[in-house]
């Protein structure tokens, strides 16, 4: 059930120009003369709850999961080369800790603690510990390199499901978060669109909209509003293929903190709003159809410092 529940929390998570500003208002701009730290965390609780016949309302089975995933990096940035809109870091993983829980089975994950052979994929998740990644920021585009490096030699049953955790395109979303295009001034707004593959299930088209709240303290407060849609993939044999989802979009609000003497950003929080009712999700596990609702709580937040 547990290996089930992943393949739902993997569908429902997938993570203008700047205008002109006073004289008085500071530049947001970020700092990339000296190395800094970032902490990514992500929480999700989860109630799924599995139909056998939903319009006589029977019902299966109901679990209750959470999961949260903790990686603190560090990032260096690279001299500038010719091309002037295009700035590239080294982003190294320092640890990574995991726990989650799904009706009776439990994962646990400490990179900083001895290994565990008990724990499924410990020594695949530590290949990842000291992994030197290269993520470049060219205007509002965020490309991350070298994930796949990290983890060569693994067979491709363990990379599928370790992308769930820590794959590119995981990576990628919170490097996203953790670089946003900044509005110049109070009342600005920058908008940012981008598609997050989340394996054979699908895409997440991701719109994020951000608006300059006011500076306080040579600290910017940023407001966010983010909305994801969710796109099935092609069907694959002996895959989970997501045949539909309803509603197919969800609504997170969140705020940043970003110190404009620094250069860096303090802290960035993005959780899901309430839904009126669950969300309705068909697919299929090979040959097996699964009906079910799900009901999801979802915090994502990034907090930075100097090294």
């Amino acid at each position: 059930m547990l290996t089930f529940c992943r393949g739902l929390l993997v569908v429902l998570l997938a993570t203008a120009s700047a205008s002109g500003r006073d004289d008085d208002e500071p530049k947001l701009e970020y700092n990339f003369d000296k190395p800094f730290t970032q902490t990514w965390t992500t929480k999700v609780a989860q109630k799924i709850t599995v139909y056998t016949d939903r319009e006589k309302d029977k019902k299966n089975a109901t679990v209750t999961q959470t999961q949260e995933v903790q990686v603190k990096v560090l990032w260096t940035p690279e001299p500038p080369g010719e091309d002037k809109t295009t700035r590239t870091l080294k982003l190294k993983i320092e640890s990574v800790t995991i726990k989650a829980e799904g009706g009776k089975d439990k994962i646990a994950f400490d990179s900083t603690q001895p290994p565990d052979e008990k724990v499924a994929f410990d020594a695949a998740l530590r290949k990842l510990i000291g992994a030197e990644l290269t993520v470049e920021l060219k205007e509002k585009k965020v490309t991350v390199s070298g994930v796949d490096k990290a983890l060569e030699g693994l067979p491709a049953e363990q990379k599928a499901q370790l992308a769930m955790l820590v794959g590119t395109e995981r990576v990628q979303r919170l490097a996203e978060a953790a670089f946003p295009t900044l509005p110049q001034k109070k009342g600005a707004m920058e908008k940012q669109t981008s598609n997050v593959a989340v394996g054979p299930l699908g895409r997440f088209k991701t719109e994020t909209v951000l608006t300059h709240d006011g500076v306080k303290d040579k600290v910017a407060t940023l407001k966010s509003q983010v909305k994801w849609e969710f796109k099935p993939g092609a069907e694959a044999a002996d895959a989970v293929h997501v045949k539909s989802m309803q509603p197919a979009t969800a609504d997170l609000d969140g705020a940043i903190e970003f110190n404009t003497e620094t250069g860096l950003l303090v802290k960035s929080t993005l959780a899901s709003k309430k839904q009126d009712k669950p969300t309705q999700v068909k697919l299929t596990i090979g040959k097996t159809e699964v009906d079910a609702d799900v009901e999801q709580e979802y915090i994502q937040t990034v907090e930075g410092a100097a090294k």
